[in-house]
């Protein structure tokens, strides 16, 4: 099953909109443009991969010189470029997204670390970047600091379904957790497809520790 034979399947749609937001990848997301036009999808739905496709289009034209580099496969020479734009847009958000991206492919985390932080400090209230920094703090050992900025997205963005998954996957649920009731609320509250799946998926992980799976 495949968007190209079945641009009407509501199921393909949802598992690609976390991918476009986070590969952010033009060609892409012009490519899907004309299958969404035949979608007909439900309203909801519609709307997020409405935004996922935008969000894949607009970026900085510095941004957009590294993600020609990320998307020939010639990730050195993103990050060698991206930090040297970085130099005359310091503040480029979507600049340092792409250069954080490309190090994290990399494997050099504690500098991707660095940067997503550079962004965050931009946008304070943007999920992507908090949750990039606690994912790579989990690969550096340091759980504890990574649950820190996860609990506090959490709190800034309740019905946002990948920080509880984040956070879940790190720590053994006990049956009197709070947490356990927050992701049942927030999985009632949410209308993000995409959320919803990722609460599914730690609600899931939640009962298996306490035993109700």
């Amino acid at each position: 099953m495949t968007l190209a034979k079945q641009p009407a399947e509501p199921v393909l749609w949802k598992a690609i909109i976390g991918p476009l937001r986070q590969l952010r990848d033009p060609v892409i997301a012009r490519r899907l443009l004309p299958l969404f036009a035949a979608s007909k999808l439900p309203t909801a739905l519609k709307s997020q991969v409405e935004q996922g496709l935008a969000l894949a289009q607009k970026t900085s034209k510095a941004a957009a010189s590294v993600i020609a580099l990320r998307i020939a496969g010639q990730a050195s020479d993103g990050i060698r470029k991206g930090i040297k734009l970085l130099k005359t847009h310091p503040k480029d958000f979507d600049l340092l997204i792409e250069v954080a991206l490309l190090q994290t492919r990399e494997k050099a985390h504690a500098d991707a670390f660095k940067t997503f932080q550079r962004a965050c400090k931009l946008r304070p209230d943007a999920p992507f970047p908090q949750m990039q920094s606690a994912i790579l703090l989990q690969r550096l050992g340091k759980f504890d600091k990574a649950s820190d900025i996860l609990r506090a997205l959490i709190s800034r963005h309740p019905t946002l379904g990948e920080p509880y998954w984040l956070l879940i996957v790190g720590v053994k649920v006990k049956p009197d957790d709070p947490l356990i009731a927050q992701m049942q609320m927030a999985k009632r509250k949410a209308t993000d497809p995409v959320s919803q799946m990722f609460l599914g998926y730690a609600l899931g992980k939640a009962m298996q520790d306490i035993g109700e799976h």
